[in-house]
């Protein structure tokens, strides 16, 4: 898939913005702080409804203005779509697609494909379980419309289940509510796990293989699921279910006594090793890196397999930070797809292709372009 076109309004520092890209890379150079990763992350807010750098949509909007508009023409599957978002400073968020109006962002996530690479990625490997779940939940969500409908609708009652705990201090009848919420939550729940269990082996096996072929045999990494509510190797969904509800069910005492909800899926985790053991307790910086990029490669893989053809591929200054092997496995991947980039230095470009679009950005502007396609 392909973005055609992308107009910005009062998005980050751009006042206007209209882009054509081109099909294959398209690198956004200049200074920093010129607004060229607000055009990463705007093509990334079509993906996914929200910004990879902010939870609070309203910093999105250029300063001194009251909403911020994007429209965005893309192809899919040999289909032309339009994705055209409205977000006002004290209002929800308003989605078009092809011209009528989304009530559901179940119905709006998935359209457009991306795959990310920033240098925040790090903390996948480095970081808390919440980043490894944003990592796993970002690729189901654009994969499965119901896995991320399944995923609204366990934090919800999630949440529900929470503010019933607190009350049960003032009102213990209350505590009869959480029968029914703790029933929802282990059906959607189970439905869930059972999801990530599957993604999670085809992750595994991609890595694996990537990160031999990046380390050229040196390092076979391996990324493991650890759910919080053991399920072993049942795949049934009415048993996983069942073992769900009843963790739930015999943890109400302490949940109460702690206010908090202290099991379930939010508190998944996944183990990412080789044969030295934890990347994150052992593994060297250049083995964090090559974990990190066969994740991410294996992501485009697990696109393309259930699409049948490529992500969009954004690449936020990431290319500084590697050494030749793994920029050349970028290299790899990126001639077939449609890739934007970042940076200050066409430099990098040089072992990668000599198939590039560049694209000078300063002050919000596309102020020159120069086209290399020799």
């Amino acid at each position: 898939m392909q973005i055609n076109s992308i107009h910005l309004s009062n998005f980050r520092n751009y006042e206007s913005l209209d882009f054509v890209p081109r099909s294959g890379i398209n690198y956004l150079y200049g200074k920093n702080g010129q607004g060229k990763t607000n055009i990463l992350e705007a093509i990334y807010y079509c993906s996914s409804l929200r910004s990879h750098r902010t939870t609070k949509d309203p910093e999105l909007i250029r300063s001194g203005c009251d909403f911020f508009y994007i429209d965005t023409v893309f192809s899919k599957n040999d289909r032309e779509c339009e994705i055209q978002i409205v977000k006002k400073a004290h209002e929800k968020k308003a989605i078009k697609i092809d011209g009528l109006s989304m009530r559901r962002s179940a119905d709006v996530v998935g359209k457009v494909n991306t795959v990310l690479f920033s240098p925040e990625d790090l903390r996948i490997v480095k970081g808390a379980p919440a980043d490894r779940r944003k990592f796993v939940d970002f690729l189901l969500c654009q994969i499965s419309p119901k896995y991320y409908a399944d995923l609204q609708a366990y934090t919800t009652l999630l949440d529900q289940r929470n503010r019933v705990l607190k009350e049960m201090k003032i009102r213990p009848s209350f505590g009869s509510v959480l029968e029914d919420i703790d029933l929802q939550l282990a059906e959607y729940g189970a439905s869930i796990i059972l999801k990530r269990i599957d993604t999670s082996r085809q992750i595994d096996e991609i890595c694996s293989i990537k990160s031999s072929e990046i380390s050229e045999g040196a390092e076979k990494m391996s990324f493991s699921y650890c759910p919080d509510i053991p399920v072993g190797d049942c795949r049934v969904l009415g048993d996983i279910k069942q073992m769900v509800f009843n963790k739930f069910r015999d943890s109400r005492h302490v949940d109460a006594i702690k206010e908090m909800t202290m099991h379930g899926i939010q508190r998944d985790d996944w183990e990412i090793t080789t044969e030295g053991g934890s990347v994150k307790a052992f593994g060297s910086q250049g083995q964090q890196r090559t974990a990190v990029l066969s994740l991410k490669l294996a992501e485009i893989h697990i696109f393309e397999e259930v699409n049948g053809e490529a992500p969009i591929i954004l690449l936020d200054d990431v290319m500084s930070e590697l050494d030749d092997r793994r920029r050349r496995a970028i290299g790899n991947v990126i001639d077939s797809n449609q890739t934007f980039f970042t940076g200050t230095d066409k430099s990098f470009f040089e072992m990668v292709s000599n198939k590039v679009s560049y694209y000078y950005v300063e002050k919000g502007r596309l102020v020159d372009k120069e086209c290399s396609c020799t």
